[in-house]
């Protein structure tokens, strides 16, 4: 592992001068792991999720964003907004609308990794 991975978690452009996000041009998967939401753009959220055997997580409507969930590494079950539930595997995504509830659940022995995108200042 290359020694900014670690810290700060972070490679800004060569020119940057400002302490502002837009400048960042990598972030590592040690630092986007310790945290939540991070600011990629001035509208876009990003976030890695581990999800353990037997976890899940809950998207909560909201509607003024938008969402991009990507499974990254292993098999999640997904429900969107009371539908039916649908397997969603490595490199697969799923787009959450504005106003749309959805769960993802971890059914399997083996742990799973979700990408969260978040488009903010969506209007319905």
């Amino acid at each position: 592992m290359a020694t900014w991975e670690i810290a700060p978690g972070q490679v800004r452009a060569p020119d940057a001068s400002a302490p502002d996000e837009s400048e960042i041009i990598a972030l590592s998967g040690p630092y986007l792991s310790q945290r939540t939401d991070v600011r990629i753009w001035d509208d876009t959220d990003f976030r890695v999720v581990h999800m353990t055997p037997g976890h899940d997580l809950r998207v909560d409507p909201e509607t003024h964003k938008r969402r991009i969930i990507a499974v990254a590494n292993g098999i999640v079950h997904v429900r969107i907004q009371g539908g039916e539930e649908f397997q969603l595997g490595s490199s697969g995504i799923c787009k959450i609308s504005p106003g749309m509830r959805c769960v993802f659940l971890n059914k399997q022995y083996a742990g799973a990794v979700l990408h969260i995108f978040t488009i903010l200042g969506y209007e319905m």
